[in-house]
């Protein structure tokens, strides 16, 4: 098999993946929305963002060394991360303004749910060797199970820390599953570990542009939520959270087309990455992000109405908002493929981090100058500049280095 097929056959086995979790993401947020209500779903709103913030930090810091060498000091990467991410863990809880007992209870169970992601990482030496495929049935056949006790702990129980339980069990599961599959590998050898400690500062340092570039990439589009949970009310953080996971949703099916796009471009070997092919999927792909857009502009409220209820209305206010800055994400993902395909990471770390500061810094105050829907406007204005902002880094820097 050539390898541009072997890239062809992973991009589109990824893709599947990612869209099928999401879905089940979606799927189990409307049940569990709809059956909690906004105020007591909030919570599941704020362990969800808490947990895939720090389950991306975990993951973006070990996964370059580890796909370097899957045999080199795979423990000590490990435990070395899952340490640093709980004392985060810990000052997140400890930090966090709330009198609510419960809501400590379930967010802390989030957070160790957190320590079980690290699995994205073990499925890279299937990855490596083309067996995804096996990794991909499996896993998702659990996150369909899981999705199924979900749906009826929400049913018959509506208890948010059995609910909570059931994310964390999740994670431990798929987990156990990787670690089964991989257990003749995961052997702790002294004079790895000793090799990577003289070796760390080298490794990080070469890799600093992804491992804190994945980790700012996917903070700022879920920190928000935690910022906001300190000032915000219940009921607009449980609206505020169903309006995000329909937009990571849509914002996760026009990235996975920009993966088919660079692998069916490196599979049929084209010199010119912007060819009157490569413009006219591009083009297609910006035609549908404008497509939705008018779409949940126009049937949305009805949608959301009829699958969530009343109470979550204003949910659909918030991604009416939102959702105009979808054309601009397309264009975005087609963006960062291109940048990537010039080796210029630096322009995609140094746009995430400026993203993640302004998201950090002035999310509290717009709420307060203007409530949620001008905070609605900040995240869509945002995600609007995000692809002008690549391209004039991109350029600068281009121009510098030539």
């Amino acid at each position: 098999m050539k390898i541009s097929d072997n890239i062809f056959s992973v991009t589109i086995f990824e893709v599947a993946d990612k869209v099928f979790k999401v879905s089940i993401g979606v799927v189990t947020t409307f049940f569990v929305a709809a059956a909690l209500g906004p105020e007591i779903y909030s919570s599941i709103a704020v362990g969800l963002a808490v947990m895939s913030i720090i389950s991306m930090w975990i993951n973006s810091a070990i996964r370059v060394p580890f796909f370097q060498n899957i045999d080199f000091a795979l423990f000590s990467f490990i435990l070395t991360f899952l340490f640093l991410a709980s004392l985060i863990a810990m000052a997140i809880v400890i930090f966090r303004v709330s009198n609510d007992l419960l809501i400590e209870n379930v967010l802390l169970i989030f957070i160790v749910a957190s320590f079980f992601k690290f699995h994205n990482i073990l499925r890279l030496d299937y990855e490596k060797n083309l067996k995804q495929k096996f990794f991909i049935v499996y896993e998702n056949l659990i996150l369909f199970i899981f999705l199924i006790i979900k749906i009826i702990l929400t049913i018959y129980y509506k208890d948010i820390k059995l609910i909570a339980l059931a994310y964390l069990f999740e994670s431990i599961c798929v987990t156990l599953f990787f670690l089964f599959i991989l257990k003749n590998k995961l052997k702790v050898d002294r004079s790895s570990i000793k090799k990577f400690i003289a070796n760390s500062k080298e490794i990080l340092n070469s890799n600093k542009f992804i491992i804190v570039g994945g980790f700012v990439a996917v903070s700022y589009m879920a920190i928000d939520t935690v910022i906001l949970d300190a000032v915000a009310s219940s009921q607009e953080i449980g609206n505020w959270g169903i309006a995000k996971r329909i937009n990571q949703l849509v914002i996760t099916l026009l990235v996975v087309s920009s993966n088919v796009f660079i692998a069916s471009y490196l599979n049929n070997k084209e010199s010119i990455f912007l060819s009157s092919s490569n413009l006219r999927f591009i083009a297609t792909i910006f035609l549908i992000a404008i497509s939705l857009t008018l779409s949940w502009m126009l049937f949305g409220s009805h949608l959301t109405v009829f699958i969530l209820g009343s109470d979550y209305y204003v949910s659909y206010e918030y991604l009416r908002i939102l959702c105009i800055s979808w054309p601009a994400i397309a264009i975005n993902a087609f963006i960062v493929q291109y940048i990537l395909v010039r080796n210029f990471q630096s322009v995609i770390f140094t746009t995430n981090v400026l993203l993640f500061l302004s998201v950090c810094f002035f999310t509290t105050e717009i709420y307060e100058i203007g409530g949620m829907n001008l905070v609605s406007i900040f995240m869509t204005s945002l995600m609007i500049i995000s692809p002008f902002l690549l391209l004039s880094i991109f350029f600068t820097l281009k121009k510098i280095k030539t």
